[in-house]
């Protein structure tokens, strides 16, 4: 059985130098960094003021809307255009967008 993390969104790192680091790292939420040691006193306020900061999901939303691009793989198909190209043709007669 796995155990529960502690402190959720919590990673604590050894930079290059040898010091021990701990960071607030959660989806869409800047970086905050934590003091040292886990579980101190202000260690936990400073967890407690990131987790306030950090913006809620909205219930049933999981995604933004429909990727930027996502048109450049539909719009070829639909319109029939890829048709009316010929792949053994001479060089230059099928353009890829």
């Amino acid at each position: 059985m796995k155990t529960r993390k502690p402190y959720p969104f919590v990673h604590e790192i050894t930079d290059r130098h040898g010091h021990r680091r701990a960071y607030f790292r959660k989806r869409e939420c800047p970086t905050v960094p934590l003091p040292l040691p886990i579980g101190s006193r202000a260690f936990v306020e400073a967890y407690q003021a990131a987790l306030e900061s950090a913006p809620h999901p909205v219930e049933g939303r999981t995604r933004q809307g429909p990727s930027p691009l996502s048109w450049a793989s539909i719009t070829p198909l639909a319109t029939g255009q890829f048709l009316r190209h010929s792949l053994s043709g001479p060089i230059g007669t099928f353009s890829i967008i």
